[in-house]
């Protein structure tokens, strides 16, 4: 069955062991947890173009990771129970939670740990994701409208993790930094478990804006998390693909600027801390706080290693970079041909 990542730049595709990528029209799908977007007609112009081009009429859903709240909780039983369903921890977990947070939304589980406390009491430590059902089903429609259907749905640094702890050489504590076109998401682990994750809204898109305006041009007013405002949208093919390949040129151009040096040579270096950026700062602040945080959050436990995945790390120099950054290793999560699909092979393994 083919797989399909829907992201914030593109939509790509593995079916039959060849993958395609198809660039979407600025702002077709984004938001938050709380407020999801999509674009219907946008979205069904480029799967107009998937159905023709791949042939695809069943699919494996990868969905962005700024579309699920992720989090941590711990149940305590007085009583040990043997069998610890998936249910019965939503089922506990709901009293930790918000009800406007878990209310319309799709709730998945995975316990982490079960330990029996000095206290002779049964602890559990759960991750838990939830997903809107608005946007599944919005985007279920979208796609069965278009002749796909959709079979199952991952997350999209899920299929990542998947990928990379079926190869193997995980360290035994470490990162996940998967930097995409809308969002950066790191996740940490523990034992080869996740305790922590953080969504930083500062990414691809934010940096293809500041060129943008670099250049003199009108960037995007869609502010993170937020829906864009209407106004007079392209109402033909030959609009959306000229804001397609639009796109594809700003992408082009930053992808050649190399953003960080990618050895520690006087003059990379030089030139990096004279070119200013704003949104550069903001990405390694973000960065910088997050492993801050966690270290103080679990001072037991030292990020040996952080794995780079996510179209973003086609710029290059990121690994070089934040291994001095952070003063761990960062390297590479695959080849940089694979780099951005590594959700896509991890859902065609299943």
């Amino acid at each position: 069955m083919a797989v399909i990542d829907i992201g914030g730049y593109s939509i790509k595709v593995l079916n039959k062991n060849k993958t395609c990528d198809f660039v979407l029209p600025e702002n077709t799908v984004g938001g938050t947890f709380t407020l999801p977007f999509v674009d219907g007609p946008k979205l069904s112009h480029v799967l107009r173009r998937v159905k023709k081009e791949t042939r695809v009429s069943e699919c494996a859903l990868v969905m962005p990771d700024q579309w699920a709240r992720q989090l941590f909780v711990k149940i305590t039983n007085d009583e040990p129970q043997e069998n610890i369903s998936r249910d019965y921890v939503i089922w506990r977990s709901k009293d930790q939670i918000r009800e406007e947070v878990y209310s319309g939304a799709k709730i998945d589980a995975h316990v982490t740990a079960v330990e029996t406390g000095e206290d002779r009491k049964q602890h559990i430590s759960a991750y838990l994701c939830l997903v809107k059902y608005e946007i599944l089903n919005k985007i279920t429609d979208i796609f069965a409208e278009n002749g796909i259907i959709i079979k199952s749905i991952e997350l999209s640094s899920h299929a990542v993790y998947n990928y990379l702890s079926a190869g193997g050489g995980l360290a035994e504590n470490f990162a996940i930094v998967n930097v995409g076109y809308e969002v950066c998401t790191i996740y940490f682990f523990i034992g080869g478990q996740p305790v922590y994750v953080r969504i930083i809204e500062t990414a691809g898109k934010h940096f293809e804006n500041e060129l943008k305006r670099a250049a003199g041009k009108a960037a995007d007013t869609c502010a993170a998390g937020k829906t864009p405002e209407a106004g007079p949208a392209p109402e033909t093919a030959a609009a959306y693909d000229a804001a397609i390949v639009e796109k594809q040129r700003y992408a082009s151009e930053l992808a050649v600027l190399k953003l960080f040096p990618e050895k520690a040579d006087l003059e990379s270096l030089d030139a990096f801390e004279k070119k200013s950026s704003a949104v550069r700062d903001n990405f390694l602040k973000e960065i910088h706080l997050t492993f801050e945080f966690f270290a103080s959050k679990f001072p037991h436990a030292r990020i040996t290693s952080a794995v780079l995945t996510g179209g973003m790390c086609r710029f290059g120099g990121l690994d070089f970079f934040l291994s001095n950054f952070l003063s761990i290793e960062a390297r590479y999560g695959a080849p940089m041909d694979k780099i951005q699909n590594l959700a896509l092979y991890a859902m065609k393994e299943q």
